[in-house]
């Protein structure tokens, strides 16, 4: 064993390589549900007085605390690495961490075949974790996998790495964050180098990576912007070009055509704009390129001939996002004209985006818990509105198992008949109702039509849900009763109820819950998020590997992979830095999303 490096893991058991290997995040389970609400509005309430940007700023003044960061500047080429959207289930992440590992990746260009070596720098583009900011979920599913497969590399050789935080990162108030990222610390052979959770980084033939961190309210502070005009003034000269790392791709929301922009002044893509056109233009610089996580997929719009490109890549691990919602073209406002970008890549394809979202069909199998709380509730609201009747029209139950399921008006009339005698009943409806109204989301294309359609598509859904119940209701009353010859309160005829309710209302409240993220996505861009998260997809992932040649080219390298490695084989043998863990087909495979993107010097 080399000198230095560190001692591998006796066996993959927890307690020996630090972590515990993690699943997918489960979106829609119940507890998650709770405290990704609850974290998410005390992030929204708390968030600017948790503001630690400021105190970075302070902190981060002194003589030993470099405005940039320009030891990459002198050589003739550098490549780079971007990889945003990570820390979720350990097959999606560590196969990507395990792909940045490698001393250097080989794909098709054409006809050739090129070898990219591993980037210098590694840049990881917001969301670092999931679903919240706490330490043992960077341990699990950030550190671990990252440090299993890049334990050491020897100095003055190991790639160094830099973070920008996503609204994720920033639950705890950037507690953890920059604890990680921004005090010198080792992740396994990356080294992190920044003092704030923005920077500025010089590179070859001027060219400037900025990361920039918009914390929760898509908001850039004073000190920062004061920082980069300070990098701006001070250090660079005419002419030079500078790639934007940001956590959104706002131009997406700001510029889409499709749902109409935002007003100039508001918007995260105002801030992109505030950075470009009073810093960047005003010290003679070119915004080049901006790149972004927070959509798990890869996207390419370009403006400006090719010379000005707007990229989201979030494929780092997260569950994937399609690409079908995304628009065809966007426009934004540069030097106080209109410029249209149009959509030049996506990955996966909207097609493959329609067919993989076809798979909420199975939502009450993949999302079983939450299934089976509707299953709950409709034992609960069931339970009420039985209740009632039994004081007002002799008992629900025992009226519907009399009639046929063909007379449905008459078994309508007298569920109206109990539901106007049940309080209850008609609160928990409500309660139903309202909260798939509130769960609504249009998206980019519903948001044009205002609040008219997210309430009607809202409405129908909570109706469906709430007749479902009542359909429910009436077909185990007629079957246990006219059926097996049951009386109401025969306990067996209780405890069966209860198990029909609960599984057949959990299987088809789940079926109709996954139909209608299904139908809405696909017809009317709805649910952007919640109908891909439902999925959990672990596979088309990506990341980005940027190179900056000898007569100052920028190239971009979209590395796709279309599946993510699930076997894995520990590496007892592992010595020198080697990956403690390694496909047990000892290959992921990779492919490029689309052909270099170039911008030339």
């Amino acid at each position: 064993m080399t000198s230095g490096a560190p001692r591998p893991p006796a066996s993959a058991h927890p307690r020996d390589v630090g972590f515990i290997q993690q699943p997918m995040v489960g979106w829609f389970e119940p507890g998650q549900l709770a405290r990704t609400g609850t974290r998410a509005l005390l992030a929204g309430l708390f968030g600017a007085y948790a503001d630690k940007r400021e105190m970075q700023a302070a902190l981060g003044g002194s003589a030993s605390q470099p405005i940039a960061y320009d030891e990459y500047a002198s050589g003739d080429e550098i490549w780079l690495d971007y990889v945003a959207d990570l820390g979720d289930g350990w097959d999606s992440t560590y196969s990507m961490a395990w792909l940045l590992s490698r001393p250097s990746l080989t794909v098709n260009v054409g006809e050739r075949v090129e070898t990219l070596p591993r980037g210098r720098i590694l840049l990881f583009g917001g969301d670092q974790v999931y679903p919240a900011a706490q330490r043992e979920d960077y341990v699990n599913r950030t550190v671990g996998p990252y440090r299993a497969a890049l334990p050491w590399v020897a100095e003055p050789n190991e790639p160094h790495l830099f973070a920008i935080p996503g609204n994720h990162d920033w639950y705890d108030g950037l507690t953890s964050f920059i604890r990680l990222f921004c005090q010198s610390r080792w992740i396994g052979g990356w080294r992190t180098q920044q003092a704030r959770s923005y920077f500025a980084i010089r590179l070859p033939h001027r060219w400037w990576l900025w990361g920039v961190d918009i914390q929760l309210e898509s908001d850039i502070d004073g000190p920062q912007l004061a920082y980069f005009e300070s990098v701006a003034k001070t250090q660079m000269q005419p002419g030079d070009r500078v790639i934007i790392a940001t956590a959104e791709p706002a131009w997406i929301a700001e510029g889409n055509d499709e749902a109409g922009s935002a007003p100039a002044e508001f918007g995260p893509h105002h801030n992109l704009k505030l950075l470009e056109e009073k810093i960047i233009k005003r010290y003679r610089g070119t915004l080049c390129a901006a790149v972004a996580g927070d959509l798990h997929h890869y996207a390419r719009y370009e403006g400006r001939g090719g010379a000005s490109q707007r990229i989201t890549s979030g494929g780092g691990g997260a569950f994937l996002h399609g690409t079908n919602t995304l628009p065809k073209r966007v426009t934004l406002t540069e030097d106080g004209a209109r410029v249209p970008y149009t959509r030049a890549a996506a990955y996966p394809s909207a097609g493959a985006s329609r067919q993989l979202l076809a798979g909420n069909l199975g939502f009450p199998f993949k999302n079983w818990k939450f299934s089976a709380i509707l299953g709950a509730f409709a034992l609960l609201f069931s339970w009420v509105v039985e209740s009632a009747s039994q004081r007002s029209t002799g008992g629900l139950m025992q009226r519907l198992g009399e009639i046929p399921l063909s007379e449905a008006g008459a078994g309508f009339t007298a569920w109206w008949l109990a539901l106007a005698h049940s309080p209850g009943g008609v609160v928990l409806l409500l309660v139903l109702i309202g909260g798939l109204v509130t769960f609504c989301d249009p998206g980019l294309g519903g948001r044009a039509s205002g609040m008219g359609r997210r309430v009607a598509v809202g409405l129908a859904h909570g109706l469906a849900q709430g007749v479902l119940v009542l359909v429910l209701f009436w077909w185990w009353s007629r079957l246990n009763l006219a059926g097996f010859g049951f009386a109401p309160t025969d306990l067996p005829q209780v405890i069966l109820f209860a198990i029909e309710m609960v599984v057949g209302g959990g299987l088809l409240g789940g079926f109709v819950m996954g139909l209608y993220l299904w139908l809405t996505n696909a017809w009317w861009g709805f649910h952007p998020t919640e109908a891909f998260s439902s999925l959990r997809i672990a596979d088309h992932k990506n990341f980005l590997r940027l190179h900056i040649n000898r007569e100052g080219r920028l190239t971009i390298y979209p590395i796709g992979v279309t599946r993510v490695a699930r076997a894995w084989r520990f590496n007892v043998s592992a010595k020198d830095g080697a990956s403690w863990f390694e496909p047990e087909s000892g290959r992921i495979d990779v492919h490029l999303i689309e052909p270099p993107v170039e911008i030339k010097a």
